[in-house]
Order: structure tokens, then C-alpha cells, then sequence
């Protein structure tokens, strides 16, 4: 358990790192405090802390490709300029799409490279020894331009998860133009860090 939170650890560092300099101390995380919001959807059993300035909207009658499912979509207040954009999304799939980790990790990048809509799809880093609503879940983080618009993306999966006797795999994704990925990333990790399942209806 140890050897997995130090690589989960080293993971999120390693982003730090990555993304900017002033982020690299992992103490950035804790003493970045804003007031937050609770999403809670009873039909999926997904609940997450947001800021409170952004907007949560569900998602699930969206038109998603198959068998992937949206649930809910944050979105901070309008940007300055069209060049500035985030979101956090969270989904799932049927727990019988994915039987491993790895397969799970596998599915999510061929997503990417085969969507027409994606462009210069990099990935940065990726694991399967990373955590998602306390289960063992795969990490990747990547760069494409969508849309015509480049963007860095951190995403994490995990399966296994029960909500009314249905056992599924979810997905948590935060995306933003690079700028902005790197400002507000701090902040965004507390949002991955506190997505769970609850099984009260």
C-alpha cells in the first residue's frame, strides 16, 4: 500500500513538475483553499466537490460515443477570450467493457487517436498504479488540439465501482488550454482527490 501511494505520490508530482515550476512544491496542493460546491446524482451515485464559482450541468442523456456515459460537466465562468477554456467531466462505462486496469488505460488512449475531432495527441505520462475514490485506477495525462484548440488533459479511471447493485467504470477528466491547465491544476487535483460513489438514494 506503501510502494502504491509513492508512485501514486511521485505521479502527481511528476505533473507538477511538468505543467510549471511554481507548481513543483506538492505543498501548492494543500494551501490552495476556495470555496467549493457538492455535485451529488442519485441515478449514478457520483459525488464531487467543485468550486463554487463554476457551473455543474448533467450530461447524461448526452450524445457521447458508445458505451461511454457523461454524467455531469464543470465549467468555470465565461473565459476573457475564446482561447481560455477548462472543464472537469465525469462518466462512466459498463463494468463490462474493461476487465483490467491496463485495458481500461488502453481503451481511453485509442478514444483519443481514432476521434477526427482530436489532432497531435501526446501522451505526457501514464500509469495503472494511480487512485480514484480509493481504488487502484490508471492516470494519463496528454496533450491534442480539439477542435482546432490545444489543450492539456489529466484524466483518471477506475472500475469496479458499485451504485444499486451495478458494478461500472468511471472516469474523471480535467481539460484546459495549457495556460490555464497549469494555473488552476492545484485546485482541480482536490476535485479529482474527491470524487467518490455513494450508494445512498
Amino acid at each position: 500500500m506503501t510502494l502504491s501511494l509513492l508512485t501514486v505520490g511521485s505521479f502527481i508530482l511528476s505533473i507538477l513538475l511538468i505543467v510549471s515550476t511554481p507548481l513543483a512544491n506538492a505543498q501548492t496542493i494543500s494551501t490552495i483553499t476556495i470555496p467549493m460546491k457538492v455535485y451529488y446524482n442519485s441515478t449514478y451515485g457520483v459525488v464531487v466537490q467543485y468550486p463554487a464559482s463554476w457551473n455543474a450541468r448533467n450530461i447524461s442523456t448526452n450524445n457521447s460515443p458508445s458505451p461511454f456515459l457523461g454524467i455531469v460537466l464543470m465549467t468555470p465562468p465565461i473565459q476573457s477570450t475564446s482561447n481560455e477554456f477548462a472543464s472537469v467531466i465525469v462518466g462512466l462505462y459498463p463494468q463490462s467493457v474493461n476487465t483490467t486496469l491496463q485495458s481500461f488505460l488502453d481503451h481511453s488512449k485509442g478514444i483519443r487517436m481514432s476521434n477526427s475531432n482530436t489532432k497531435n495527441f501526446n501522451i505526457v505520462m501514464s500509469n495503472t498504479n494511480s487512485l480514484l475514490a480509493g481504488r487502484q485506477a490508471y492516470g494519463l495525462l496528454f496533450t491534442d488540439t480539439f477542435h482546432g484548440h490545444s489543450q492539456k488533459s489529466l484524466e483518471f479511471g477506475t472500475f469496479g465501482l458499485e451504485h444499486g447493485g451495478i458494478k461500472n467504470g468511471y472516469v474523471v477528466n480535467f481539460s484546459a488550454d495549457p495556460i490555464t491547465f497549469a494555473k488552476i491544476l492545484p485546485i482541480m487535483l482536490q476535485t479529482i482527490d474527491s470524487f467518490g460513489i455513494s450508494n445512498i438514494s
